[in-house]
């Protein structure tokens, strides 16, 4: 079993310089002798749960480790209190514990009973404070190590996620983008050689006049299957917002956030280029919700007079710690050549952005 331990994390092994002291002070603090083959067990207790998979025996040297630290805070030296320190590494990112486990209760059962313990008995004032700041910087540490890798956490299966939409759209825009090559072209390959078979037993039977008026044919064929294919290409480059909002559900909905559209059947009224600008806007405001906001709700509301084109949005997000006048700079960019105006009317809780982008008749 331990031949076929792989090399893990780097600083899963720094941490066992430590290990010097309950190893060195038996032979320069005189710990006991006795203590050693129990050392030596807590080191391989704790190579073995870097090393191995959950499983009984992992819960097992977690409660020696805690007997261990435990025993030889209290009777051998305080200092090794310190020692909890090691199952900070263990709990957050190997064993990736949560808060309701069993053994992060274990964790605050064996170091309430250190601090106890060093009160009732009364011992001197150095080991009681130090029986209080090592709890307290363990478990500051323990907390705030969990509350980021369950951030980082949350962030992969966001992008997974995300790369999991990005997948499907591609995928139906190539199916889109084939069936529109099959439905243009199709036919007129179909027609093209029936018209070019034609023309070659009209010209075989000699009857040049009825050949010429296919090749007038043929001509407009290929003449409109050319505007077919230019009009297909700029359709691909158009970006409605109807098409924006479909993708924006779609996201919205893996990550949990709760959208409400209003005004969606206003915004297809919308000039092209228009909805082409607003669309790309809309994008960057979805990607700060879902990477900064921490929002559950979003709402997005379209409407249009005679004289602007706008876009209401609001969530209930951390939103914003200081306006500086530098805040979504990319969509401000995007809205310069529109003549367009970006306003923050709230900062958090809501926070309510609008984008406004006049007529230009």
């Amino acid at each position: 079993m331990i031949l076929k331990w792989q090399w893990e994390h780097p600083l899963y092994y720094v941490s066992l310089v430590f290990m010097i002291f309950p190893f060195g002070g038996i032979f320069f603090f005189g710990y006991p002798l006795w203590t050693l083959p129990f050392s030596l067990l807590f080191l391989f207790a704790y190579l073995f749960i870097v090393h191995e998979k959950k499983g009984w025996l992992t819960n097992l040297f977690w409660v020696y480790m805690l007997i261990y630290i435990t025993y030889m805070s209290l009777f051998i030296n305080s200092g090794m209190i310190w020692l909890f320190f090691y199952l900070n590494n263990l709990f957050v990112y190997r064993l990736r514990d949560n808060f309701k486990s069993f053994r992060f209760f274990s964790y605050v059962a064996a170091t309430l009973i250190v601090v106890l313990y060093v009160f009732l008995k009364g011992y001197d004032v150095t080991t009681q404070v130090l029986a209080l700041v090592a709890p307290i910087l363990n478990f500051s540490i323990l907390i705030f190590w969990t509350l980021e890798r369950k951030r980082e956490e949350a962030n992969e299966v966001l992008m997974e996620k995300n790369r999991s939409i990005n997948l499907l759209l591609a995928e139906n825009e190539r199916n889109r983008i084939s069936q529109d090559l099959h439905d243009t072209l199709g036919h007129v390959f179909v027609m093209l050689t029936v018209k070019a078979d034609l023309i070659q037993t009209l010209l075989d039977h000699g009857e040049i006049a009825k050949a010429q008026k296919e090749v007038v044919d043929l001509q407009k064929i290929t003449k409109n299957a050319t505007k077919d294919v230019r009009q297909m290409v700029e359709s691909l480059k158009d970006h409605k917002i109807s098409q924006e909002l479909v993708v924006i559900s779609n996201m919205l909905e893996l990550a949990g956030i709760n959208l409400q559209i209003k005004g969606d059947k206003v915004a297809e009224s919308f000039p092209i280029d228009i909805q082409n600008k607003l669309s790309m806007m809309l994008r960057e405001l979805i990607n700060n919700l879902m990477k900064h906001s921490q929002a559950k709700k979003c709402q997005l509301v379209f409407s249009r007079t005679e004289k602007t084109y706008t876009l209401n949005y609001q969530d209930d997000g951390i939103g914003f710690s200081d306006i500086n006048g530098r805040e979504l700079h990319s969509i401000k960019d995007r809205l310069v050549p529109l003549r367009g105006q970006l306003a923050i009317s709230s900062v958090k809780n809501p926070t309510q952005i609008s984008i406004i982008i006049p007529s230009k008749e």
